[in-house]
């Protein structure tokens, strides 16, 4: 997904959240004051629309790693490359910018940046889901759209 349609989203879901958690500051941040939307966003327990997505990006690598799937071309496009201890996938080669957008080259992407103790394929889901949330959320950068 284009980073500028997502910015402009979390923009308006910053300003909701805002309004209803902080209301009272709600309108000094309207009138240019700024404030802080990482405490705000975790207060709340939510990710960004960003972190959503690279969630389910790598929710959706890591199901495709760990479970069997019926779908032979789903499972066939993430291969752990020849250095397994390290648990990298292989990204495909391709000259679509299509492709670079799809979400198997993404999620081969995304899975490669994770750090190593989160490239498990031997933790449970519901292991993988909490550290998962837990990372995105220590890798957030407070530089959101206002």
């Amino acid at each position: 997904m284009h980073k500028k349609y997502l910015d402009k989203l979390q923009s308006k879901i910053n300003k909701l959240h805002l309004a209803y958690y902080e209301p009272s500051y709600y309108k000094k941040a309207i009138q240019g004051a700024n404030h802080s939307f990482d405490s705000l966003l975790n207060k709340a327990g939510i990710l960004t629309v960003s972190e959503r997505y690279k969630y389910h990006l790598l929710e959706f690598t890591f199901k495709a790693l760990k479970f069997s799937s019926s779908v032979n071309e789903i499972k066939s496009f993430f291969v752990f490359s020849q250095t397994s201890r390290r648990q990298l996938l292989q990204t495909v080669r391709h000259d679509s910018i299509v492709f670079q957008k799809s979400i198997v080259y993404q999620g081969c992407k995304c899975w490669n940046a994770l750090p190593l103790e989160l490239r498990d394929i031997n933790l449970t889901l519901s292991a993988f889901q909490s550290q998962l949330i837990s990372f995105l959320r220590k890798s957030r950068v407070d530089d959101y759209v206002y």
